[in-house]
């Protein structure tokens, strides 16, 4: 098995036969599957500089600006789909979607915004 700094991925000579990047670099089945069962436990593969070769590391949690971007998307997003509720003749309890739309529209001001949010519950339909 080869693994490729520049690709940051792995050949196989049965399967890509010559065709790999030029940095590629041995690594044994062993040392592949270890990588393989820590990418799913959902660590990352890098190149490691000191050592030449690949290994898995955790990951860095979210920034506080990336949750807040996160969340304000997903707000974003569910004010979008719900736009239609506020057309006069939409077939929904207007009061109650109006409540949703505005909780949606205050998620920021939460005190465990971005880091803990409390999503809105979604209209029943009746």
């Amino acid at each position: 098995m080869f693994y490729s700094k520049s690709s940051n991925g792995f050949y196989s000579r049965e399967i890509h036969g010559v065709n790999v990047p030029d940095d590629v670099i041995e690594i044994s089945d062993d040392d592949y599957q270890d990588l393989l069962s820590q990418q799913v436990l959902g660590n990352a593969i890098v190149f490691d500089e000191s050592t030449q070769k690949p290994i898995a590391v955790t990951p860095a949690s979210p920034s506080q600006t990336q949750l807040a971007e996160s969340a304000r998307r997903r707000r974003d997003s569910l004010l979008a789909t719900s736009d239609w509720t506020q057309a006069p003749d939409a077939p929904v309890d207007q009061q109650a979607w109006r409540t949703y739309r505005e909780a949606l529209r205050k998620i920021p001001e939460q005190a465990g915004f971005p880091v803990t949010i409390e999503w809105p519950l979604l209209p029943e339909n009746k």
